[in-house]
């Protein structure tokens, strides 16, 4: 899994000429966080192979067949944006950092510093809680507006019986931990996963504090600067810390960001763009036919879905391309076309 601080060095991807590999911005901040830290660090991100000299060419069908079998290892519950794999055949233990999002107002920045002071804006706020709201505009309006008012009716619900201010992490912790991350880090069988972020001593001292120390991250400042100060010289990849806290600091702290250049998300994802870059056509007839043998089309307009899907390869914007892809997978579920996949540890 590639790391996600940074160090400080040249934005500019670098090509190594030996391999043709793309040494990414993320992967340099890896590196700078562990060699800081006294860990080797060996990058074993997977090449992409539409931007790679070297490897196997891309294969839709073999994406189309690890959709399907997503759909039947997550029960169709995760974006297949995320969580695609071949069936495993070996045993893995991995330490991951699922659920430090929690600790940052659930990873939604419009919560962190936000003046929200009653609940009649908290409610219009968690509208567009994570992303904007049908971020392709392909809902049926009766379909938008109904979720639209159960997120408001949800806010009013939860604020009789919590504090006001927590109620973005109990969101969080119902709606994102429990139907993203959960599967994510359960459902496979053999994929051992170790999750030391979460933990219920750690979220309730985290609860104790305040909206505006919760929303300049204090906790994990004071976590790290107690169990790691020596990497906290380390800059955040296009991030700081806030404010109050470099003001009040003991410790010497990165005051400006180390800044990616777009396309770098695009270049360290695998599968994804190369897929609606080529599929395009294919994707359009798989909505055309859940349009006409599904009821699909009571929750969305086909015909636009339709329209999007054979324009996919113009996508540039993740959470659109994102939204496309749950399309696909809906698709795909609707028309009963999830299939078994065994690991095998």
């Amino acid at each position: 899994m590639c790391g996600l601080s940074q160090s400080g060095r040249s934005a500019r991807p670098r090509r190594d000429v030996t391999n043709g590999s793309i040494d990414s911005p993320e992967v340099e901040c890896a590196a700078a966080v562990a060699r800081t830290a006294g860990f080797s660090h060996a990058p074993v991100c997977p090449r992409p192979a539409a931007h790679a000299s070297t490897g196997p060419a891309f294969q839709p069908a073999l994406v189309w067949r690890r959709l399907r079998q997503h759909a039947y290892r997550f029960e169709a519950i995760v974006c297949p944006w995320d969580g695609m794999t071949d069936p495993l055949s070996s045993t893995t233990l991995t330490i991951k950092g699922f659920g430090g999002e929690f600790y940052r107002r659930g990873n939604a920045k419009r919560f962190r510093l936000a003046e929200i002071t009653t609940l009649e804006d908290m409610a219009s706020v968690f509208v567009n809680y994570h992303q904007p709201h049908d971020p392709l505009g392909v809902l049926r309006s009766n379909e938008r507006i109904f979720q639209a008012e159960w997120l408001k009716s949800w806010v009013y619900s939860a604020g009789e019986r919590l504090r006001f201010d927590i109620l973005p992490e109990k969101f969080y912790v119902d709606f994102r931990l429990g139907h993203w991350n959960r599967p994510l880090g359960q459902a496979t069988l053999g994929r051992i996963t170790a999750n030391p972020r979460v933990s219920l001593t750690a979220v309730k001292k985290n609860l104790e504090l305040s909206p505006k120390a919760r929303g300049t991250e204090r906790f994990h400042f004071e976590v790290m600067r107690r169990a790691a100060p020596e990497i906290m010289g380390v800059p955040f990849l296009s991030d700081v810390w806030a404010t109050d806290l470099v003001a009040d600091s003991p410790i010497d702290l990165p005051r400006h960001p180390f800044t990616t250049v777009k396309p770098t998300k695009r270049i360290l994802t695998t599968w994804q763009w190369p897929f609606l870059e080529s599929e395009g056509r294919a994707i359009k007839m798989l909505f055309r036919e859940a349009a006409r043998e599904t009821d699909m089309g009571a929750i969305c307009d086909m015909t636009k879905l339709e329209r999007i899907g054979r324009r996919a390869a113009r996508l540039q914007n993740k959470v659109k391309a994102r939204a496309l892809l749950s399309g696909v997978y809906v698709a795909l579920v609707l028309l009963g076309r999830a299939e078994p996949v065994l690991d095998r540890p």
